[in-house]
């Protein structure tokens, strides 16, 4: 072959490449396939069971009631359910996976719509090399060139059908993982509202009444007692409540403010997008900060009422004839 038609000889030789590179990427794509059909049946399976399952305790509730026995049935059926953060993570994460496979789709019907025409395409390459070339060798190149961009146009074509099958496996997917998170979520929602009022003890009665009499006199006469000690104690630190007050006004004057900042550190923070740590950073102080000041408040609280008030015994006031 003369060097004139070396340029035509390389476009056959990329073309050869590409289609190699597109049986790479039909079996990557048939192994998505077959991982998503997996996991289809897996969201199909758990949905169904968790129905079932629903279904039957419901059913147990509305003939006996909120039981003990439907209690733990309820417990155990909270155990079972679905992570629900999970599955809105996987919901998300699907959808940059929906997006790459459809614009994949889309690029490879712009190539092939490129060498549709494979005539003009030919035409144009033996115009390129010019009437150098014999017939002979004009003809040979042509008939490769033809036969190349055909079954590079095959390939393609097969790709976007492999593509399509793809991207529709992908949304029935994220349908029914869609509708297990609906189901999670009414159950979770479900079983949160009544299992609080699952009896998880015996009935209260005039006896457990009476018995209770001598507990509430008690915690009455000890709570005198308590104010009586929190007020000395204020007495005797008042710098130490003093501060302790304030700090509390002014977390409590700031509560809002800080709730909104807050709030906004940690959505910044859960962005894909955000690459810097000063988010979480902040956060984190914001969360010490309130949350340190009701650990040292509650602290210093336990600390007072725990210990005597004075470490020192005073002495004990007595006339001569007592102390004798």
């Amino acid at each position: 072959m003369n060097s004139v038609a070396q340029p035509i000889r390389k476009d056959v030789e990329e073309l050869h490449a590409t289609a190699i590179r597109l049986v790479h990427v039909r079996a990557e794509v048939w192994r998505g396939i077959a991982e998503t059909n997996r996991q289809i049946q897996a969201v199909e399976k758990e949905t169904k069971r968790l129905k079932t399952e629903f279904d039957e305790i419901t059913a147990r509730a509305d003939v006996a009631g909120f039981t003990n026995a439907v209690g733990v049935l309820l417990r155990q059926q909270r155990t079972a359910l679905p992570d629900i953060s999970a599955l809105k993570w996987q919901l998300y994460d699907r959808q940059t996976k929906l997006s790459d496979v459809h614009i994949k789709r889309i690029e490879y019907q712009n190539e092939r719509s490129l060498i549709s025409d494979v005539e003009t395409i030919v035409d144009q390459k033996l115009n390129e090399i010019g009437p150098a070339q014999s017939d002979i060798q004009r003809e040979s190149v042509a008939s490769d060139l033809r036969r190349v961009l055909q079954t590079h146009g095959r390939y393609l074509t097969a790709a976007i059908n492999d593509h399509a099958s793809y991207l529709e496996r992908l949304a029935t997917l994220d349908t029914r993982q869609r509708i297990l998170l609906t189901q999670t979520e009414f159950q979770s929602s479900y079983i949160a509202e009544r299992i609080l009022w699952v009896r998880s003890a015996a009935p209260i009665t005039t006896g457990t009444i009476s018995e209770s009499s001598a507990t509430v006199s008690w915690i009455i006469n000890e709570a005198h007692t308590v104010w009586q000690r929190v007020f000395s104690d204020a007495e005797s630190h008042s710098v130490i409540w003093l501060l302790a007050a304030t700090a509390f006004t002014i977390l409590i004057i700031q509560r809002n403010h800080l709730r909104v900042r807050l709030r906004e550190q940690g959505q910044q923070a859960a962005r894909r997008s955000t690459v810097s740590l000063r988010p979480t950073m902040v956060a984190l102080v914001i969360t010490i900060v309130v949350g340190g000041h009701w650990g040292r408040k509650q602290r210093i609280r336990q600390r007072r009422m725990r210990h005597p008030l004075h470490s020192k015994k005073r002495p004990k006031r007595c006339s001569t004839a007592t102390c004798n």
